[in-house]
Parts: C-alpha cells; sequence; structure tokens
C-alpha cells in the first residue's frame, strides 16, 4: 500500500493510544513502555491487532520515546536501535498486507530550550538521536513516519532534517497544542503548518493537548493552506483527576461525532492519542463508513491577515518606537516598582526624569525573583500620572501562557506601547517562591505571542477586533563571554517579534563597541545598559550577586580613589559620563539603570545628554 495513494483516495482511520491503553492493560506506570517491544511483545503485538480488528487503515509502532535520550534512564539507551527495528517488526506482523504502519517519534526535550540551533552541539545530538531512531523504523519495514507531539519548531526542524536526509519515506509532522491552539509561539498554525510542508511533509496535523477544541483551533488555521493535507489524533477530551487517577471522558460514540466535524477542514488522517481505546476507533471506523456523503473542504479565501507566506516578522514597530524623536539619543531610565502599593515615589521618579528629557521608563517583574508591584498595573498608573512611556517586563517565569497574552491585551489597554519579553530568573531565591517558577514558555516564546497580538491575533489563531500596537523588547546579555551565541539568541527574538533590546549594563566602551559590533545586521534598536556606580561597595556586590554583572578593576580603582561615600559617589557618575560621551553617537539609545532604584543619578545622566545634544547636535 502507498500512503499518499491512500489518503488521496479516502479518508484514513489511525489508531488510537498506547501508553494510556497499556496502563489500562495492567502495565505499572514506572515500566518504560517501549522497552516492551523486547521485555513483552506479545503485548504490544496484542495492543496492534485489537486496533487493526477495531477497524485502523494505519498503525503506529509502540515508538513514541525510543530514542537513545528517552530509554537511557531505564537502562535502555545503547538499545534504540534495535527497540526501534523490533517494534516495526511487530507492528507489521500485526497489522498484514491491508494496514499501513507508522512509524511513531516523538519529541526529545532539549536541553537548552532558549537555543535550540544547528550549530548548537546539543541540537545536532538531537539530530543524531532522531536520525538513528528514524533509520531503525525504515529497516524494521515501517510504510511512513509520524513525528508527533512536537512543542517547539527547531525540534520538529530536526526531526524532519533527520527524516529527508536518512529514508525516502512520507512524514506526517504533528504537533502539539495548548487548550486553545497550538503551543509553540512566534506564529500561527497556518505558518507552520506552511514551514513543515517545505520542510518535506507530506501532511500537517495535531495530536494530543487539550482535546477536540484545541485540535480544532489549529487545524482551522492550517486549512488555510491551499492543498495541505491535514491528520487529526485527539485525546479523548480533556484529561480529569479523579480519586487520585487521570480519566479522559470522551466515550466511543462522542470521540466519534466530534472526530467527523473535523473532516470538512481537510482532515485525512484521523485517529486517537490520549485517553483512547480500541472501543473509540471502532466507533469512528462505523460512523465514517455510515456517514452519507464526505463533507467538501472548504474553498473561502483566508482573512487578510492570515494570506499568503505571512512572515514570522512585521514591519510594525510599534507606538513606543514609532513615537520616538529623530532628533535626539532616545533614553529609559529604569524605575522598578516598589513592594508596597505605594507608587508614590516611582511616580516622582518618573516625572523627574521625564522632565529631564527621557523617553521613558522600564519597570522590572519581580527582579532576581524577588517579589515586586506587578509593573502592567504600575505602569499604566506612572503613565496616566506621569505623563512618560512606561515599558513593563514581563517574565515567562511568572505566568502560564494563557496569563501571559491577558496581561499583552491588559498592558494594550492601559495604553502602554510597549512590553520587555523575558524568561526571567529563576524562582527559589527569596519570598518563598521556592521553585513555583511557572517556565511555560520562555522570551523568544512570550515574544512571538506579543507579535501574534500586534498582528491582530490570539495564539489560537482568533483575530482581534483590534490589533495591539506594542514595541517588543528583550534583554541582551552584553557581559557574556560569547557575544556572537548571544547574537544568535537576539536573531531569534527579532524573527519572533522583537524589535528593540535592553542591554545588561558595559562599564566599558570597548565592550559597548563588541555589542554593537556583534549585533550589525539585526533589525533591532540596541539600547546600551549603562549604571552609574554609587559606591565600591555597590560595585562589588554587582560584581558577585547579580548574575552575568563584571565591573573592571580600572573603574574599581577610580570608585575608591573617591574616597568617602559622598566622593566615591560622584566618581561613579562620572565613569558613567565618560562612557556615554565616548560611545554616544555610535548606538541605537540608551538604557539608564537606576542603582538601588534611585533614580537621580540617572536623571542627572539624562540632563548631561540633552544639554550636550544642544551644543552638538546627535547625528
Amino acid at each position: 500500500m502507498n500512503f499518499i495513494e491512500e489518503i488521496d483516495n479516502r479518508v484514513l482511520v489511525g489508531d488510537g493510544a498506547m501508553g494510556t491503553y497499556l496502563l489500562a492493560r495492567g502495565v505499572p506506570p514506572g515500566r518504560n513502555f517501549e522497552a516492551l517491544c523486547l521485555t513483552d511483545p506479545e503485548l504490544v503485538r496484542s495492543v496492534h491487532r485489537e486496533y487493526v480488528a477495531a477497524g485502523a487503515d494505519l498503525i503506529e509502532t509502540n515508538t513514541f520515546g525510543a530514542n537513545r535520550f528517552r530509554l537511557r534512564p531505564a537502562g535502555y539507551g545503547r538499545q534504540a536501535a534495535r527497540i526501534n527495528r523490533e517494534a516495526a517488526a511487530l507492528a507489521r506482523s500485526a497489522a498484514g498486507d491491508g494496514v499501513l504502519v507508522a512509524g511513531a517519534v516523538g519529541m526529545i526535550p532539549p536541553p537548552d530550550r532558549e537555543h535550540l540551533s544547528r550549530e548548537n552541539p546539543a541540537a545536532e545530538e538531537l539530530f543524531e538521536a532522531y536520525r538513528e531512531q528514524i533509520a531503525a523504523l525504515a529497516e524494521g519495514g515501517v510504510d511512513l513516519l509520524i513525528l508527533e507531539t512536537f512543542e517547539e519548531w527547531d525540534n520538529l526542524a530536526l526531526a524532519l532534517r533527520a527524516a529527508r536526509e536518512t529514508v525516502p519515506l512520507p512524514v506526517v509532522a504533528q504537533m502539539a497544542h495548548s487548550n486553545r491552539g497550538i503551543s509553540v509561539f512566534g506564529a500561527t498554525a497556518e505558518e507552520y503548518c506552511r514551514r513543515a510542508l517545505d520542510s518535506g511533509a507530506a501532511v500537517f496535523g495535531s495530536n494530543c493537548g487539550g482535546g477536540f477544541a484545541s485540535v480544532r483551533a489549529v487545524l482551522q488555521g492550517a486549512a488555510r493552506v491551499e492543498g495541505a493535507k491535514l491528520s487529526a489524533f485527539s485525546n479523548a477530551g480533556v484529561p480529569e483527576l479523579v480519586q487520585g487517577r487521570i480519566i479522559y471522558p470522551s466515550g466511543p460514540d462522542y470521540f466519534a461525532v466530534k472526530c467527523l466535524e473535523l473532516l470538512g477542514l481537510g482532515v485525512r488522517l484521523i485517529g486517537g492519542c490520549c485517553g483512547t481505546t480500541p472501543r473509540h476507533i471502532r466507533a469512528l471506523r462505523r460512523a465514517l463508513d455510515e456517514r452519507v456523503a464526505p463533507p467538501r473542504r472548504p474553498r473561502r479565501p483566508p482573512p487578510p491577515e492570515l494570506s499568503g507566506r505571512t512572515p514570522l516578522r512585521t514591519s510594525v514597530e510599534g507606538g513606543f518606537l514609532a513615537g520616538l524623536r529623530g532628533d535626539r539619543l532616545p533614553i529609559i531610565v529604569e524605575i522598578d516598582p516598589p513592594v508596597s502599593p505605594d507608587l508614590e515615589k516611582v511616580v516622582e521618579g518618573a516625572v523627574a526624569v521625564k522632565n529631564a528629557g527621557a523617553d521613558a521608563v522600564s519597570m522590572a517583574e519581580n527582579p532576581l525573583a524577588a517579589l515586586r508591584v506587578g509593573p502592567i498595573p504600575a505602569g499604566v498608573e506612572v503613565r496616566r500620572r506621569a505623563g512618560i512611556q512606561v515599558i513593563p517586563h514581563l517574565t515567562a517565569r511568572d505566568h502560564s501562557v494563557l496569563g501571559l497574552q491577558s496581561l499583552l491585551l491588559g498592558a494594550a489597554v492601559g495604553g502602554l506601547e510597549a512590553v520587555l519579553a523575558v524568561t526571567g530568573d529563576p524562582a527559589g531565591k527569596g519570598d518563598g517562591t521556592e521553585k513555583r517558577s511557572v517556565f511555560a514558555v520562555n522570551g523568544i516564546h512570550l515574544a512571538g505571542l506579543a507579535d501574534q497580538l500586534n498582528r491582530g491575533h490570539l495564539l489560537s489563531g482568533e483575530g482581534l477586533a483590534r490589533p495591539t500596537n506594542l514595541s517588543i523588547g528583550a534583554a541582551f546579555n552584553a557581559n557574556t563571554a560569547n557575544l556572537p551565541a548571544e547574537a544568535d539568541r537576539l536573531r531569534k527574538k527579532a524573527a519572533a517579534g522583537v524589535r528593540f533590546a535592553m542591554t545588561q549594563p558595559v562599564f566599558s566602551a570597548a565592550r559597548a563597541r563588541e555589542v554593537i559590533a556583534v549585533c550589525r545586521g539585526i533589525e533591532v534598536r540596541i539600547f546600551i545598559g549603562i549604571y552609574p556606580l554609587l559606591s565600591l561597595r555597590n560595585a562589588d556586590f554587582m560584581s558577585n550577586e547579580v548574575p552575568g554583572i563584571t565591573i573592571p578593576e580600572e573603574v574599581s580603582r577610580r570608585l575608591a580613589a573617591g574616597g568617602d561615600r559622598a566622593g566615591q559617589r560622584r566618581a561613579g557618575l562620572e565613569i558613567a559620563w565618560e562612557l556615554i560621551k565616548e560611545i554616544r553617537e555610535e548606538i541605537d539609545g540608551l538604557y539608564l539603570v537606576s542603582p538601588l532604584n534611585l533614580w537621580s543619578p540617572p536623571r542627572e545622566l539624562v540632563r548631561r545628554v540633552r544639554a550636550a545634544e544642544k551644543t552638538k547636535p546627535l547625528d
């Protein structure tokens, strides 16, 4: 049988879950399911046979996690190839001649979610693991590959490359999704469908996740790609925890009805994921055979904002950047929210730096994982009372994906026109947070969420009545030992929608110029961070207790030479001013950090910059 010919001629029914069904058959939760292909092959074969008897046109091998990384903890890391070959042979023996066998390949979570690239050695290790598994499945006799439950595009791209360079088999690429849509951020399901097909996939689809609604949300976006063949493997509803057990509530008949509803979107391969059983597949087979006529895929034109090959980036800078004056150096001053809901001092500082000539105030979100008032509500109040732009930081550490979208929309409602998207420092350093970080996404994905809202749609692809107008910013580690790697990360952020970056403080013109040089060619405005040190003690603290900060010895010597506390403070201000004077005509903007949240030193630096511009305008 030829998979492509078959889905061109008819809708194929896939099988249901393997893992959750093995649990239902009595396999203990601690067992490695893929290793059963070696230790209990008849059990695995019997599951395949049940799905074939239920009417499946296609069954998947028991190899979702059969890669060297996932097998290693169970002691089977070196037997990955053998397990995949045996799994393919088991499925082949159960399928016979009339049923297709798909080699199942699940996502391998990368060790560094924010820096998965082809140049990263860790990425190449994942690529080799995918290639090893795919080659073994092909040796075992599979008819096609199903790359399933992928949450990240970069990871799926590695698996698609491994398939393309290893075997001439058709590939189904399926991405996992959140409750309302695809969970890989920075683009719509339509865009990911295009990318998957351009990268060699024959079919694009959705599996696992949040039940039928989320599968439908993904497929509605992917259906806008003309000619795309789609697949759907939904869970049996949204799982519930009942008396300590995970229960999937959707029965076979309901499952079948909801599956048929997806056929109108162009689905050509449909089956079940977690919680489904042979009973669910039997009901789907019966419902599919009994339907009077297959619904035709709608051929309506896509909405303008989602039509064509929508680029990952848009040309819109957002309100903050668009409103900057072109005749002076843009300046952002950090004034963080307090612990108390009393914002009087923050408003006072914002008014002071605005009157000195600052363009915006930056407000961090729980910096160093220490509790503060939320920067978005605080920023809305400061914007209203001080009349200055406010750039709230938003961390992936503290919020779910739903919460992040809600906060971004709330920022727009409050009149804020910029946001700094950051991953966030790990919790556990104070305020009783221990290890309760969220980290559902990282800073790159968060920027993608904001970019989607700017383009007029939610993560699910659902349109907004009015797009947001946020200038999307990102942090840049100017003190890292590997600036090219940090620049590569910034390129990813730019692709996700970032328009400006605020660097960590630099303390030498040489370092500032290195940052500028390494970022050349990236379409992002770089705001160089400057920190006016208060004292030698302040410098020691920054060097030893703030991640990523290094104070040059020459700076420390000059601070010490200042003498008493007042003298050291004056020395710190002069060091900062000399640095600004040296680089001010080479940079896109300044980001002045308030030491210990004292806004008077940055205010003085803003005054000096504006005074210097009056005597010698900046180019």
